[in-house]
């Protein structure tokens, strides 16, 4: 049984990017041989990145794409894509075992998820993480239950990975503020100075990160997926 047959409460109430340098990439990037056999690629070298490891299905059905944004230090790399289970549709329950298998295929190592899931439509509006046994940032405590958060039911999954989230909760359909932009500039900085692998989420892997992508001024680079 999912957590949106469950809740038992309503949901509640709801620039300057000074680690970028805003202006255009020179040049495309050169190209590296990719092993078909395993299926992933190593990253320029300079770039913050070191290795990305891809697993098809979510780049086909997770919507995954790679961007490349002007840092002080050269070029980095980041990524995003839907949340787990968005392919079977947009209000279907999610298994604990689909979001493993979307977990298993998030690029890495290192991997750091930014988070922009809260609300469908507004304050008002049903929980992004009802589909799945644990919460989010936006959560109730009616919600919630017993269910653990989002890092916690990682570390307890899938605790070999290491993998960090932030949350910074969005409504669906929904202008994001320039304050959470910012936020979210701000986390990806520092990630990407502790060497990880940054991959922004929201729910579809398009309107809400393209937001991000935006606003810092980032360009698509998804030859490689």
């Amino acid at each position: 049984m999912s957590r949106a047959e469950r809740r038992s409460d309503g949901a509640r109430g709801c620039s300057d990017v000074p680690w970028l340098s805003m202006e255009p990439l020179h040049g495309p990037r050169q190209e590296t041989p990719v092993d078909p056999t395993r299926d992933y690629y190593e990253a320029d070298e300079g770039t913050v990145m070191a290795s990305v490891a891809c697993w098809s299905p979510v780049a086909q059905r997770g919507r995954l794409k790679q961007w490349s944004v002007q840092c002080r230090t050269g070029v980095a790399h980041f990524f995003t894509c839907a949340r787990p289970g968005r392919s079977k549709g947009k209000n279907q329950h999610v298994s604990d075992k689909d979001v493993s298998r979307w977990v298993d295929g998030l690029p890495g190592p290192r991997t750091a998820i930014i988070s922009l899931l809260g609300r469908k439509g507004g304050p008002e509006g049903p929980s992004e993480f009802s589909f799945y046994s644990f919460f989010g940032g936006l959560d109730t405590a009616g919600e919630r239950l017993n269910w653990p958060s989002f890092q916690e039911w990682l570390n307890n999954e899938h605790a070999a990975l290491g993998i960090l989230i932030k949350e910074h909760p969005t409504f669906d359909f929904c202008r994001i503020p320039d304050e959470t932009l910012q936020q979210v500039a701000d986390d990806l900085s520092e990630l990407l100075r502790e060497q990880r692998t940054v991959v922004v989420v929201d729910s579809g892997g398009d309107t809400r990160t393209n937001m991000v992508c935006k606003y810092l001024s980032a360009n698509e680079d998804s030859r490689k997926l």
